[in-house]
């Protein structure tokens, strides 16, 4: 046994080398993303040396490993520095400033540290962006991108429909079906253990599917549309306001920044009017449907909003420029849950992390903070829609295609 641990040990560093050295940084970028999202914390953990093992921690290693190998031996591709890199960094600057500022090891109620959210919302996501921005990139890799995140969609709506119907020996992997790990157990929730994530990755899988589908032969097409009605259908089963929001607003964007003339108007006025007539008639529904918990507990969810904006805006008048500290809403927003001066019921939030990603930045990191985080969101805006405009040419090295990712 001690052999074959040895021979798969010195096998696994074998491959590490390769990949580290010639392996594509932007397949080992994705695989880091799939894995994680797949394979966390739930699904295997160990502790070596102290150190706590996980097999999309591992991945990051190799992929950092894997991005300085390549730039000292100059297999990178720089791509031109652009508005949003510019925001990027002093935003991430300050996140890390904020944090590092503030008490960030007293312990916590939640049990994710200000420390942690830093790494794993923030610093991490930025690094794995830089370093794709670096990679050589081809209009054949950008293609299998669309196409490993288009079968990862199709993966995820599979899934979703059989956690709603409760196929639980079809579940891959085991931990989905596990009702005391992670959280919104009874929705489309999938291996990261939450509707929201799951409803996040999905969508990306949808719009991939869509970038994807005008460059497939006409019976691929086919196949590919008739699987469409699973993502739909996985979508709604997240029972996630949030997410049906993201969609619809996505599709919006997508369609306005790729159709053209009299079909682009045509195709935005339908959708809005579409989407217009739906909360006008479900809107009922929407604010309170019955999904893990009772369509009260869900309506009482939709009220929070109302709490939390109210609570935040208090907070943030209290220290409007640089807030209360990254990662410190959860305890700090206790002080003001005694407020009298409104009808709203302010405790119900009390055990509750906050709901809208805007609000939680604002109280947390001030107007300088927020004011980051805006021009980043804008200028990615921005560079999308630039990108949709240009024509594609050819990169400086090896003409190999890639105007839509220097953007």
């Amino acid at each position: 046994m001690l052999e074959l641990a040895i021979i798969a040990g010195v096998a696994g560093l074998v491959w590490a080398a390769g990949m580290i050295l010639r392996g594509s940084l932007i397949a080992m970028a994705l695989a880091m993303i799939l894995i994680g999202a797949c394979f966390g914390y739930d699904f295997w953990h160990d502790h070596f040396a102290g150190i706590p093992l996980t097999l999309d921690r591992l991945a990051a290693v190799l992929l950092m490993f894997g991005f300085f190998a390549q730039t000292v031996l100059r297999r990178t591709d720089p791509k031109p520095v652009r508005f949003v890199d510019i925001c990027l960094g002093p935003f991430l600057v300050y996140l890390a400033y904020s944090t590092l500022t503030h008490d960030f090891r007293a312990e916590f109620p939640t049990d994710i540290s200000p420390l942690w959210r830093l790494l794993a919302a923030y610093l991490i996501p930025g690094g794995v962006y830089w370093i794709a921005r670096q990679s050589p990139l081809s209009e054949g890799r950008v293609a299998l991108i669309a196409k490993v995140l288009t079968l990862f969609g199709i993966y995820l709506a599979v899934t979703g429909i059989l956690e709603i119907t409760h196929q639980w020996s079809l579940v891959f992997p085991r931990h989905i079906a596990d009702p005391a790990l992670g959280i919104h157990f009874g929705r489309a929730r999938g291996p990261m253990l939450t509707s929201v994530s799951f409803g996040l990755y999905l969508a990306v899988g949808l719009l991939a599917a869509f970038a994807w589908l005008p460059r497939l032969n006409r019976f691929c097409q086919l196949a590919l549309v008739a699987v469409l009605p699973l993502f739909v259908a996985s979508l709604y089963f997240s029972y996630t306001r949030s997410v049906w929001i993201g969609i619809a607003l996505a599709l919006l964007i997508t369609a306005g920044f790729k159709l053209r003339g009299r079909l682009r108007g045509a195709v935005l006025a339908l959708m809005i009017i579409g989407l217009t007539a739906t909360w006008l008639v479900e809107s009922e529904n929407i604010v309170g449907f019955k999904r893990e918990q009772s369509a009260e507990e869900t309506r009482n969810s939709a009220e929070w909003r109302k709490i939390f904006a109210y609570v935040s805006w208090e907070m943030f008048q209290e220290k409007p420029l640089f807030g209360v500290g990254f990662g410190h809403f959860f305890r700090e927003k206790w002080a003001f849950l005694s407020d009298r001066s409104t009808d709203l019921h302010l405790e119900s939030i009390r055990y509750y992390v906050h709901h809208n990603t805007f609000l939680c930045l604002l109280t947390e990191t001030g107007a300088i903070g927020f004011g980051l985080f805006l021009l980043v969101y804008l200028a990615g805006f921005a560079t999308v829609g630039h990108s949709g405009e240009a024509p594609m040419r050819q990169s400086g090295r090896g003409g190999t295609p890639s105007s839509c990712w220097e953007r």
